[in-house]
This record gives structure tokens, C-alpha cells and sequence, in this order.
């Protein structure tokens, strides 16, 4: 009777555990799903502050605004960031190529360039070797080696584009980068050779370097806009704090948009959203389809012990299947240290990340991974660093990995122009990029130069190379996975990505 009695002890204890186990999952897991398809609303007006804001380069572009918003304009981007410079860039230079006069408006709803791109590492970076396992997977091997060669052909194109304009305060450099493993199955013969040339403490147990770059992503795209507005004053404006709260229909056959922000009402034929996390908020069809998701950054002092490269290395700190860090460090007198990353260390290992949009908050304990990740990989003698400053930002993600590149479909925004056709090219039109998986530094730019091409109607001609743009047809450089369809949206489904956080 003793063992029985012991044995349903033993039993009811379990089951209480097991509740328990189920309830707090319930607890974690039932907000994420109603926040998957929920409308992320506008970005906070309180974000916390980044590093890469401080000290601009140009003061006066950080809340530049007309005195009086534009009635009208030819193309609107909504967002400011590095891809709202490509496509606009793009489309100016296409204008002047064909001899066109007229208006674009760049609209964001705080300061420029405030959002992802001003918040994130600056890591012009992709593993090959990690990133084309999982696109064979989905895509086989000819059109993932396509997609992983659309990818790394950024760095040269962001290294050319710094060099030919002079944007030296974007410290756009190549780097030698070294992906360091922290899981005792990999490299167990090469240890010792590793922790000799990179001084790693005992505990790293394998590394693999190769190329990459980095750069200082705000200035990058502040220098772009600063060049544009100098070179072409009356076809561009640049609108900050003005929040698009939502666009309708109107007759005007040539421009049918209204945009509607708190300072008035834009009349555009073209609308192209560069939002990225925050794109479902005025296009409808692709909540559910792409999140948000919270991620953090810190800006750190190197420690006297840290070995100097003179910002000519980058690092990745692997330490599970999805989990790794991210560091560069800025070359020069100040060498500071760029880290990012601790998406499972924080309070409800990541959950309190998804489809959030709210980057006015460094979650504590993922900053305390931050914090201590430094003297983790170099030892106990890398204290002498300090942490100068840690924020958030929110990057986004798509339901089947891949950024959402070109034309929308109008069952997607809800708006149809009257009488057009999908397929006219010259009809006004809603254009999106978007999505990039924290990996925009090698999505984001050609992403745009490929929008803004096609806004003009010239992603067919078989252009010459120019500065920040690849020669040729888009479709032949620009993978056709990316383009965003119906189809592809609609098959789609967020939960999918789960394996992938």
C-alpha cells in the first residue's frame, strides 16, 4: 500500500507540474498569438536612444521638414531609412537620366533614419556557409546560390558607392569577420590555433573567418539624402516627424493616393513603403504574413586587453542552433565596440520579442547578456570595458524567410485605382520593400535600387552600371524569389519562421 500510495504522490506531484509547465506556456504563448496578426500601429515616439544618432554629421537633416507639406508629388516613400535612400536615389537618377521633372516626397514619422537602420549593427554581413543551407532547403541549390549571391554583392556595391561619393563619416571598410563558436561540437581539433591568433579564452572552441564589411549605417544614409537634396533641391523633400495615419482613394485619374498625415494631405501616384515591421499598419493583407520583432544593440568601450584590428574585424558569437551575437568594432581613435544581440535571454526567452513594436524599452535581462558577453568570449581581463549605451529596434520578418520586393497587389492594401489593371506598368501603383530578417545591411539597399526602378518603368532596360546600381535588367540581379505576389503572401504562413528564432 506504501508504494502505492508513494506512487500516486509521485504521480499527482507530476501532473501539478506538468499544469503548471502548460499554464505559464499558455501564458507565453497566448499573447504572441494574438500579436501575430495585429496591426503594429506607428513607431513610438519616445524610442530609446541610439548610439549611431548621436553627434549627425548634418544636425539640420535630423527633423528637416518643409514649411509646408507638399499637396502633391509623383512618388511618396514612407520611411527614411536605407531603403527609402535607394529608391530614392534610384528614382532621381532615373528622372535626370530620362530628363523628367518632377516630385518626390520622403515621408517619416520621427527623426530621419530613427528607425531600423539607425538602430541596428552595421554589419554588411552573411554566412555563407550557414545562410545556403537553409535557402537550398526551400529553393534548391541553383536559386539559393542566386540569392546568397544577390546578398553578398552588397558590400561591394556600399563599398564602391562611400568610395566614388566620398562618405568617409560613414566608415564604410572591408572587414575580416570571425564566426566564433561556442558549442564544444565544432573545431575541437583547431582550438588552440584559434585562441593563439584571436586571444579567445579556453572556453571558445572553434572559429571560421572570411570577408564582410561594416560601416556607420545613419550617416551612410543621412550622407545619401544630404547629397540628393543638394543636387536635386526642388524635386525632393524630406518630411520628418509626419506619420502617414493612412491612405485613401480619391477621383484624380493621374493622382489617386491620399496620404493623410497629421500635417496635411499629399496627393501621390505612386506610394512606395519602406517601413518595414511597421509596412501591415497601412497595408492590411500582410498582417499575419510579417512581424516585428524586438531586437537590441549596445555600443561598448573595447577593453585595454582587446586585441586591436583597427576596425578591420568583425565577430559572430555562436552559441546555439539560432543564437549568436554580433559585433563590429569602429576603426580610429574611439574603436568602440558594436554589439548586438541576446534575442533568447530575455525574462520569456524571446517571446517578449515577437510581433512587438515598441522600441522604447531594452528588455533588462537580455542588456545584462550584453553587458557580460565581452568579458565572456576574452576573458575575465576584458572588464575594463564599459557599456556606453543600449537600445532597441525593431527588425522584420516574413512568413517564408525572404524580403517582399515590388508592386502590391490591391487585395493586399484594399486600395484599387479605378480602371487600372495590375499589370499596366505606367498606372499609379503602391510599391513595398521590406522584410529582411535583421539581415538589411545585405537585403535593404539593392532591394530599393530594384523598387525604385521599377517605379520609373525601367526595371526592363538593359542600363549600364552606375553608382550604388548593378548593370542590367533588375531580373537579372535581382532574385525573383523576392518578388512580393498575391500568391506568395497568401500561401504564406507566419508560424512557419518558428524554427527560425
Amino acid at each position: 500500500m506504501g508504494i502505492v500510495l508513494s506512487w500516486i504522490r509521485h504521480l499527482y506531484k507530476t501532473i501539478l507540474i506538468l499544469f503548471d509547465t502548460l499554464s505559464q506556456l499558455n501564458n507565453d504563448f497566448g499573447p504572441v498569438l494574438k500579436r501575430l496578426n495585429s496591426d503594429p500601429g506607428l513607431p513610438v515616439r519616445n524610442p530609446t536612444s541610439s548610439y549611431w544618432l548621436f553627434d549627425p554629421p548634418f544636425p539640420s537633416l535630423a527633423e528637416c521638414k518643409s514649411h509646408h507639406l507638399p499637396k502633391e508629388a509623383d512618388v511618396v516613400i514612407i520611411g527614411s531609412g536605407i531603403t527609402g535612400a535607394a529608391v530614392a536615389k534610384t528614382v532621381l537618377q532615373e528622372w535626370a537620366r530620362k530628363g523628367e521633372d518632377k516630385k518626390l516626397v520622403v515621408l517619416e514619422a520621427r527623426e530621419i533614419c530613427s528607425g531600423a537602420t539607425g538602430r541596428n549593427g552595421g554589419h554588411i554581413k552573411v554566412s555563407p556557409y550557414l545562410a545556403f543551407d537553409l535557402l537550398e532547403k526551400k529553393y534548391g541549390t541553383h536559386r539559393a546560390a542566386e540569392i546568397l549571391d544577390f546578398q553578398m554583392r552588397h558590400l561591394d556595391v556600399l563599398m564602391d558607392l562611400c568610395e566614388k561619393e566620398s562618405i568617409q563619416v560613414a566608415e564604410c571598410r572591408h572587414v575580416e569577420t570571425v564566426d566564433v563558436f561556442l558549442n564544444s561540437d565544432v573545431f575541437n581539433d583547431k582550438k588552440q590555433k584559434i585562441r593563439q591568433k584571436f586571444s579567445f579564452a579556453p572556453h571558445v572552441v572553434g572559429a571560421i573567418s572570411y570577408r564582410a564589411g561594416a560601416l556607420f549605417p545613419y550617416r551612410f544614409v543621412t550622407s545619401v539624402f544630404r547629397s540628393l537634396l543638394d543636387e536635386s533641391p526642388s524635386a525632393i523633400s524630406i518630411e520628418t516627424n509626419t506619420p502617414v495615419t493612412s491612405i485613401c482613394m480619391h477621383s484624380p485619374a493621374t493622382h489617386p493616393y491620399q496620404v493623410h498625415t497629421p500635417r496635411g494631405i499629399i496627393n501621390a501616384r505612386y506610394i512606395i513603403h519602406a517601413t518595414n515591421a511597421y509596412a501591415g499598419h497601412l497595408i492590411p493583407g500582410l498582417r499575419g504574413k510579417m512581424i516585428g520583432i524586438r531586437a537590441h544593440m549596445s555600443a561598448q568601450a573595447a577593453p585595454q586587453s582587446f586585441p586591436q584590428s583597427d576596425g578591420k574585424r568583425s565577430w559572430s558569437f555562436v552559441y546555439g542552433k539560432a543564437d549568436y551575437d554580433y559585433m563590429t568594432q569602429r576603426h580610429g581613435k574611439s574603436g568602440d565596440l558594436m554589439l548586438g544581440g541576446g534575442f533568447c535571454c530575455s525574462m520569456a526567452k524571446g517571446l517578449d520579442h515577437i510581433a512587438v513594436y515598441d522600441d522604447s524599452v531594452a528588455e533588462p535581462l537580455t542588456s545584462c547578456h550584453l553587458r557580460g558577453m565581452i568579458p565572456t568570449v576574452w576573458g575575465e581581463d576584458a572588464e575594463g570595458g564599459r557599456v556606453k549605451n543600449i537600445w532597441s529596434g525593431i527588425i522584420c520578418y516574413t512568413a517564408d524567410s525572404l524580403p517582399y520586393v515590388g508592386r502590391l497587389d490591391y487585395r493586399l492594401t484594399g486600395r484599387k485605382v479605378s480602371g487600372s489593371s495590375q499589370d499596366g506598368k505606367d498606372q499609379p501603383a503602391e510599391w513595398i520593400s521590406a522584410g529582411y530578417h535583421g539581415e538589411g545591411m545585405v537585403y535593404a539597399w539593392l532591394c530599393g535600387v530594384a523598387v525604385g526602378r521599377m517605379v520609373v518603368g525601367s526595371e526592363d532596360e538593359d542600363l549600364d552600371e552606375q553608382l550604388g546600381m548593378p548593370r542590367g535588367r533588375v531580373s537579372e540581379w535581382l532574385p525573383k524569389e523576392l518578388l512580393v505576389t498575391y500568391k506568395r503572401v497568401q500561401n504564406s504562413d507566419i508560424l512557419d519562421i518558428a524554427g527560425e528564432l
